[in-house]
């Protein structure tokens, strides 16, 4: 059963995080993580620009994008 929320319970955000610790494909990305009865797994890679939004704060994200890439 596929669910799509916005709220990312923290052992998910922490799986991203030391997932991106190890590899990153780009300096913005949008990486899909999915939960299985066994334990985390990444689902792909993409790039930012090719993402779908789906059940997420869309000028939130543009902002801080932006404020990233500004700053680099």
């Amino acid at each position: 059963m596929l669910r799509q929320d916005k709220y990312v319970p923290d052992h998910v955000l922490c799986f991203a995080e030391e997932t991106a610790k190890i590899w990153r494909p780009d300096d913005v990305y949008v990486m899909d993580v999915c939960e299985t009865d066994d334990d985390l797994k990444i689902v792909e890679f993409n790039c930012f620009n090719a993402s779908g939004f789906y059940n997420c704060n869309v000028g939130q994200i543009v902002r801080k994008v932006s404020c990233f890439v500004e700053s680099l």
